[in-house]
């Protein structure tokens, strides 16, 4: 009985220890292809282009987490703050978003089967190859390739020129992008009339400091960014 009862003990132990480890086994998974694939893509010719985008667009984000402390003092420029800390992080999960597809190699796919028409009794190889075809940017991997399903291989002129005038997302993010243009005017002309609209009447030098490094760095990066992207094109193999 005792023994028994050591046993049962010892599996439940053993158990509770599988539990404990397996999160932190996973956790370790991610963080290192989180990390393989961030030094992956920081050692291509976009690393100009990536460190642009984030070295100026990451104060925003900062800047709003901050001024949360200080609010009451001005909610009209809280909101500027943190709507801008919306698009900066819309700027970093494009480049991104950009870079992985430009780089990304074609998606392989798998040869059609041929199939029996139902009229003719004959093959029909290209029926089965236009009918097993969906244009699709994310179409799901069947076969283990890792790929997208885009024109151009890897980094061609091609994929570069189906990413920026023909892709869905980029078209997304071309409308935040103008978007933030137009909120970029909106906080110059808040600031400029701040005393004006200032609801709450109290100082605001900190928040207000904020705003003008905000405003400064989001006009830096819109000079900046073709350029640092037309670097890190002539850049490619």
């Amino acid at each position: 009985m005792a023994a028994i009862l050591c046993t049962s003990i010892g599996e439940l132990c053993g158990k509770g220890c599988q539990c404990i480890r397996l999160p932190c086994q996973y956790l370790g998974q991610a963080c290192s292809k989180s990390c393989d694939m961030l030094g992956e893509i920081m050692c291509t010719p976009f690393m100009p282009y990536l460190v642009v985008t984030f070295g100026l667009n990451t104060p925003a984000v900062v800047f709003a987490l901050k001024s949360i402390e200080s609010y009451g003092c001005s909610y009209s420029v809280f909101r500027w703050l943190a709507i801008n800390a919306a698009f900066g992080f819309c700027h970093m999960f494009a480049a991104f978003y950009i870079v992985q597809i430009i780089r990304a190699p074609a998606l392989a796919h798998r040869p059609a089967e041929a199939t029996v028409s139902a009229l003719t009794g004959l093959n029909s190889q290209k029926a089965a190859e236009e009918g097993s075809y969906v244009e699709s940017n994310f179409r799901p991997i069947t076969d283990g390739t890792v790929g997208y399903d885009v024109p151009g291989g890897a980094n061609s002129f091609q994929r570069i020129k189906h990413v920026l005038c023909y892709d869905k997302g980029m078209a997304i993010y071309i409308c935040i992008f103008l978007s933030w243009v137009v909120w970029m005017g909106i906080g110059v002309s808040r600031r400029l009339f701040f005393d004006d609209f200032n609801e709450g009447g109290g100082d605001c030098d900190q928040m207000l400091g904020y705003m003008n490094t905000a405003i400064a760095l989001g006009y830096v990066w819109m000079g900046m960014v073709g350029m640092a992207f037309c670097c890190s094109l002539v850049c490619l193999r």
